[in-house]
């Protein structure tokens, strides 16, 4: 889930550098170091402001903090910051209720923190503000904390930031996140955000994998190509109302559909053989192997010995929904089929977290269509 928790940065004991200053206070707790999850943050001020002539600003309000499942809003602080300040937000993706808890916790009898709520990017006023307009600024794995960046360099790091993070106990790294939340970026709209929200609502009630496992997965399948989530939101849909054997064999052509664009946006279809084996277009199978041990290779440890498995798991996979293409299958079999998808991804994503995303692959078309438009309004 997604957790904003909320600041009042007026509070004289923030000082005027709140953003330091609740970044001290957010680590200082020691919450994200106890993670060895995957979590990303997005920071900033809540624009509500400029609507406050608005006469129905008060209901925008009650919208933008309005928690579904998650309240641990100080409601009577929140109401008085309103009135009359900014609300400062760090929003955390994809974390866990008792991690939710531990940082409220740690925070409560804090001066100036306003409690926490939990954020849904299927709302369209919540999407607005806590998605689209807040940048984001970090990604936490363990000890591990990367200062996002987009542009493909990062000409002047925040040595104060960078300080302030290693005080805490982490290491820096500097990673960018290439041209999500960019102009390029079309995956945008609500009707996105809301197949992401369907996914999850659905993979989470499926026996055998965590809520957490697939928030987590969400995140990166996001980062890998968001296309991955049409497809993941096709095959869900047709387990979750299916009624015939044809809704199963629906569900059962995504999931290898979802396997052919992992290829395809992992290791494309190229000339020759890799190790042995064909990496043409129709040899799906052989360049997602091609990719583990790529990946494996260039892991910080190596984990070459983990491959055999995850091929021999993914050779299964593939099988089972080629049955469920030309055999009849039941219900529960493609729901195992797709949770050991899940499961058999989120190890995949582990063998090498830095080699999994691609962060320019799903803007390229974009970036290059405006390329080609400035040559050839300034050169002809």
């Amino acid at each position: 889930m997604n957790v904003a928790l909320l600041f009042d940065a007026s509070a004289p004991s923030l000082g005027p550098d709140y953003g330091y200053a609740v970044l001290r206070l957010v680590l200082g707790t020691g919450v994200m170091q106890s993670r060895q999850t995957h979590t990303r943050v997005s920071i900033g001020d809540i624009l509500t402001w400029s609507h406050r002539s608005d006469p129905s600003y008060p209901q925008l309000l009650s919208r933008v903090y309005s928690p579904l499942r998650f309240d641990r809003l100080h409601r009577i602080r929140l109401r008085d910051a309103m009135a009359d300040s900014t609300i400062f937000c760090w929003l955390l993706q994809a974390i866990n209720d008792e991690t939710a808890d531990a940082m409220d916790h740690a925070l409560k009898h804090t001066e100036g923190y306003l409690g926490a709520t939990d954020v849904s990017f299927g709302d369209p006023v919540q999407l607005h503000f806590f998605r689209q307009l807040l940048p984001e600024f970090y990604r936490f794995r363990g000890s591990v904390a990367s200062i996002l960046y987009t542009g493909g360099s990062n000409p002047d790091p925040d040595i104060a930031e960078k300080e302030i993070i290693e005080d805490s106990g982490m290491s820096v790294r500097y990673e960018d996140i290439g041209a999500r939340k960019t102009m390029f970026d079309q995956y945008t709209d609500l009707e996105y955000f809301q197949r992401i929200e369907y996914v999850l609502d659905v993979a989470s009630g499926l026996e055998g994998i965590s809520g957490e496992t697939v928030s987590e997965l969400a995140l990166t399948l996001e980062e890998i190509h968001p296309h991955l989530f049409n497809i993941l939101a096709a095959a869900m849909r047709a387990i979750h109302t299916s009624q015939t054997e044809e809704d199963l064999a629906q569900a059962a052509l995504s999931g290898r559909r979802f396997l052919e664009a992992l290829a395809n946006y992992w290791f494309p279809a190229r000339e020759g053989l890799i190790n042995g084996r064909k990496v043409g277009l129709q040899q799906y199978r052989n360049r997602i192997w091609a990719y583990l041990t790529d990946a494996a290779n260039s892991a910080d440890p190596p984990a070459i010995d983990r491959v055999p498995a995850l091929g021999a798991r993914l050779e299964e996979l593939v099988e089972d929904f080629n049955a469920g293409l030309h055999a009849k299958v039941e219900r529960q079999r493609m729901e195992r089929s797709f949770i050991g998808l899940l499961i058999w991804l989120d190890a995949v994503i582990r063998l090498n977290p830095d080699a999994a995303v691609r962060p320019y692959l799903a803007y390229e078309f974009q970036i290059m269509a405006y390329w080609e438009k400035l040559a050839k309004r300034n050169f002809g």
